[in-house]
């Protein structure tokens, strides 16, 4: 009796964590800095991101800024309407994580259907411990 239990509980533990996997960004690439020519955007005491295409229009890029060690993972991204734009980025798995801020450039492929000629809104959602949002305008 004691083996099935034991048997029951390992099979459990190992369900319970192959569901919480590893946090897996959905950033076409993810590079430190920011994209050439919007450094003055960048507000390194409010930590605001900023949106912008880069690449001829064919990218869309998310500026976040945190710990060096530990920038946030964009986990989701979809797209409501030809102007809209929605992002969510979780918490770093990394740890520790230094006290240095820093930007770091999240590169996406622009979800179809949005229309990049016009005005685009890009809203992103930080899902940690408090949450925290934001509406950007995409800067050219």
């Amino acid at each position: 009796m004691v083996r099935i239990h034991a048997l029951a509980l390992a099979v459990a533990s190992a369900l319970l964590l192959s569901a919480c996997g590893p946090v897996v960004s959905i950033a076409s690439n993810t590079y430190p800095h920011v994209p050439s020519g919007f450094g003055q955007e960048i507000n390194m005491f409010s930590a605001k991101p900023i949106a912008v295409w880069t690449h001829g229009k064919t990218l869309l890029s998310i500026v976040t800024v945190g710990s060096v060690d530990c920038p946030p993972v964009p986990t989701a991204i979809s797209a409501p309407d030809a102007a809209t734009i929605d992002i969510t980025f979780v918490k770093s798995p990394n740890s520790p994580c230094s006290v240095a801020l820093s930007p770091t450039t999240h590169e996406f492929k622009i979800p179809a259907g949005i229309d990049v000629s016009s005005t685009v809104t890009v809203n992103v959602h930080f899902d940690f411990d408090t949450d925290y949002d934001y509406e950007l305008a995409v800067l050219d």
